[in-house]
């Protein structure tokens, strides 16, 4: 499944999914036809935290978008629910994500400066691995503690 974030309006950002070759499915306004899309999340933050549980919603909306019969795809796509990759304009993933954190990069944390400067080694979903000068490789929670970047 290959979901994205496209603009919709005047800087209103819809959860998409890709379906067939060339076409994107508007998860937010497909509610109106399919009712079990009214449970998605608006948010792609949302719907990744919400795990195999959401991302089995969507995959009920395709399938429900895939049985109908092509007049009802037509007015999908007539009314922007189904859109072409070439009309719509695609934003970030997640727009405004609560931290950006680079592999390979060095940080150090501020209330545990002994532990040197760290190399970040992995990021999963909110646990960074980060590999310190004094103290090795510990798992930071992202959410509790603020790492902080070397240089620009």
């Amino acid at each position: 499944m290959k979901l994205a974030t496209i603009e919709k309006g005047s800087n209103d950002a819809h959860i998409t999914v890709i379906i067939g070759d060339n076409e994107m499915l508007d998860l937010m306004t497909l509610g109106s036809v399919v009712p079990e899309a009214k449970g998605i999340p608006a948010e792609m933050y949302d719907l990744l935290a919400g795990g195999d549980t959401a991302l089995a919603a969507v995959r009920k909306c395709i399938d429900k978008v895939e049985a109908m019969t092509p007049g009802e795809q037509d007015g999908l796509r007539q009314s922007n629910i189904m859109q072409a990759w070439d009309d719509v304009s695609f934003l970030p993933p997640i727009p405004n994500p609560a931290m950006v954190l680079s592999v390979g990069l060095n940080y150090y944390i501020k209330t545990k400066k002994e532990w040197g400067i760290g190399q970040v080694q992995s990021i999963i979903n909110d646990k960074v691995t980060v590999n310190f000068e004094n103290v090795g490789k510990k798992v930071i929670n992202a959410k509790n503690v603020e790492l902080i970047k070397l240089g620009k």
